[in-house]
């Protein structure tokens, strides 16, 4: 995590920075890449529900994992930040599948 290891933010702070950054960043590869042949509303209103529903996994998941795990276990951040990663992306890709491009047929 550059926020945290260069620019010396606090974990919490750089977390939460990085976590919307990458949001951003996977809802464009995501729409035009993972569910393209199912982009069935506006694109606005497909990037509101993946970040609502990253942001609820990201912050539900992957955030409460990472300052756990670093800060009362004693785990390197950027290893407990790839741990949460983890569990959020699952997490983060099977509701995004089945409610923002979701699809009659599934």
């Amino acid at each position: 995590m550059i926020l945290v290891g260069d620019v010396g933010l606090p974990t919490w702070l750089g977390s939460a920075i990085a976590i919307e950054v990458s949001i951003i960043g996977n809802w464009a590869v995501n729409d035009s890449w993972t569910w393209r042949d199912r982009r069935n509303t506006v694109w606005y209103k497909r990037m509101l529900k993946y970040n609502l529903t990253a942001g609820a996994t990201s912050y539900g998941v992957n955030y409460p994992i990472l300052l756990f795990l670093s800060g009362h276990i004693g785990i390197n951040y950027a290893i407990a930040n790839i741990i949460g990663v983890g569990f959020a992306s699952m997490a983060n890709f099977l509701i995004n599948h089945h409610w923002t491009y979701f699809k009659a047929e599934d």
